[in-house]
């Protein structure tokens, strides 16, 4: 019979930094509260110094579990004498089941064996041991709840980033810097055959709905701002020029499935869709103005109601048209909405039941009709919708903002 106190001190020696890190993870978040937090208090987890700390154990206790203590003998225990003290030389192995964060490169964890005194190179042995999935497999895995081998990754990033990330690895396309930071998710595209988009002598181009986009400089990069509304200062249908309004014809659907099958071989999910379709707030600013907008929401405007409806048709149709042609093949599509600002919600419950929450409800009946998976990417602080969006039938959120 084991004697308790060797079965404990066995306990604490095998796990012996997933507890220090556990202990300095709970120090390090309770000081992050302390010192930064959330002054506004409404942020979930770090408005408390109990979530925070708790949160700052699990990762502490995450990160340092990469490393167990193999001992060749540990402390024996006999019914028939103490237990023994005696220990002998540790040998420190990256435990890699534990990781979450995948490493890419020339990486190393320090203070691998150092009988040989040295680092050893994590690279090669976690994609040996560790990436036994493909990038879809992977992605159904973490949805369905089955299990993966490393959390699913999905990129976006804005064109400085991406620029940044290819001059660090040398590297000359957005399909290079995809598959250097793993990307599992791959989308279909479709070829524009509608009216020309014009480019004007400013500098500004044509969207699809008759907005002109310029770039505007700041000192991290540039983006695109909307430098001419179409729709700005309309208060009246009949002023309304229908004739901006896009049609999903304007569209190629001929090399959908082609896409598809492509993106399926290479291992990847596939995915249509973007973070700007649907998207009726944002977007339909940047041809109306954010500040109309709003007010259009809390007074029921006319015109923004005519234009969020062809809005919604618009993208409704393109993508079942997609679905139609991809013949099962499409894994995620993709729309969006900002529903949040950094602290809060941007509209209410009852504005968002009255004109979004049917929308959405039948674009994401549809889509699952195909047997998709639907994904909505939203900005801000949007917790408060969660579970209003997931009964309305949102599968999957995109991009989490605590």
């Amino acid at each position: 019979m084991e004697c308790n106190s060797c079965k404990i001190k066995g306990f604490v020696l095998r796990n012996l930094l997933t507890l220090i890190g556990v202990a300095a993870g709970m120090v390090g978040g309770y000081l992050y509260w302390r010192f930064g937090g959330c002054s506004s208090g409404s942020c979930p987890i770090t408005s408390s110094p109990v979530i925070t700390a708790l949160w700052g154990a699990v990762f502490g206790g995450l990160l340092l579990s990469m490393f167990k203590v193999r001992r060749n003998e540990l402390p024996e225990c006999k019914a028939d004498r103490r237990c023994s003290n005696s220990r002998r030389a540790s040998r420190w192995r990256p435990q890699p089941q534990n990781l979450i964060i995948l490493a890419f490169g020339k990486w190393t964890v320090a203070g691998s064996r150092p009988e040989r005194g040295g680092p050893v190179p994590v690279f090669s042995n976690l994609k040996r041991r560790l990436l036994t999935m493909t990038g879809r497999e992977r992605a159904l895995g973490a949805f369905n709840r089955t299990g993966y081998d490393r959390i699913p990754v999905k990129h976006e990033g804005t064109p400085e980033v991406n620029q940044m990330i290819m001059d660090h690895f040398g590297l000359t396309n957005m399909e290079q810097l995809l598959r250097v930071v793993g990307d599992d998710f791959r989308y279909v595209e479709l070829p524009y055959t509608g009216p020309e988009l014009r480019t004007f002598p400013d500098g500004s181009m044509e969207g699809y709905w008759g907005e002109r986009y310029k770039y505007a400089q700041f000192e991290g990069g540039k983006y695109l701002e909307p430098s001419y509304l179409p729709f700005a200062g309309i208060d009246k249908l009949e002023e309304l020029d229908r004739s901006h309004f896009p049609s999903s014809d304007w569209f190629d659907y001929s090399t959908v499935r082609t896409q598809c099958e492509q993106i399926r071989d290479a291992g990847y999910a596939v995915c249509f869709g973007t973070a700007g379709d649907m998207d009726f707030i944002n977007s339909i600013a940047r041809a109306r103005g954010t500040e109309q907008v709003l007010i259009d929401l809390i007074t029921d405007n006319e015109v923004y109601l005519d234009i969020m409806q062809a809005r919604f048709r618009f993208y409704y149709e393109m993508h079942e048209r997609v679905l139609q042609a991809a013949g099962g093949l499409v894994d995620f599509t993709h729309i969006g909405e900002d529903l949040g600002t950094q602290i809060a919600q941007i509209i209410d419950f009852d504005t968002f039941d009255k004109h979004f929450a049917p929308k959405l409800k039948a674009y994401f009946s549809m889509v699952h009709g195909y047997g998709a998976r639907t994904m909505m990417h939203m900005c801000g602080c949007v917790r408060a919708f969660l579970p209003r969006l997931i009964e309305l039938g949102l599968d999957v959120y995109d991009v989490v903002q605590p």
